[in-house]
């Protein structure tokens, strides 16, 4: 994904201009990343969030990591087995609730963490570096603008619909 793609002239009709432009800056963002993280190996995004999850929190359930990733179920849970398969991670039962593993980092898993968190650092730290404080400020109090909006009008939209079907 290029930088080009974050264009406003092909918007579609009815979208949020807002909407569309965060949606591609998220995927030009996330791309790049896994760009940097293909240099030093096989990792993916949700990759990487599990073991930087692991490395901040030692012993974390799939449901933890899932909070803490962002991603869907799904995506973690494919990434914890392969990341066991290939022996960055190992998983035992948790002894408070049976149902649950608990997921850790293996010498292996830490020596990845270690190669990728400068690389990985420098990387997000050159994209935060972009805008000066009062702009980051600024900019996530848009974004939490932005959030407000969207939950505002699902609300508006779901009571427009009850009423409806009364």
């Amino acid at each position: 994904m290029s930088i080009k793609q974050l264009e406003i002239s092909d918007i579609p009709p009815g979208a949020s201009l807002l909407s569309v432009v965060v949606y591609r800056l998220s995927r030009l963002l996330r791309a790049q990343t896994e760009q940097v993280l293909s240099y030093s190996g096989e990792l993916s995004v949700v990759d990487w969030r599990i073991i930087l999850g692991l490395f901040m929190r030692p012993s974390s359930t799939q449901k933890e990591l899932v909070e803490f990733v962002l991603m869907h179920q799904a995506q973690v849970s494919r990434s914890l087995a392969m990341l066991e398969e290939q022996g960055l991670i190992r998983s035992e039962r948790s002894m408070q609730d049976k149902r649950a593993r608990l997921f850790s980092l293996t010498p292996m898993g830490q020596e990845i963490y270690e190669q990728n968190s400068p690389t990985i650092t420098e990387f997000c730290e050159a994209i935060d570096q972009c805008l000066s404080s009062a702009e980051t400020k600024l900019f996530l109090d848009m974004t939490m603008r932005i959030a407000q909006a969207s939950r505002d009008s699902h609300n508006n939209q779901a009571g427009s619909r009850i009423e409806l079907a009364s």
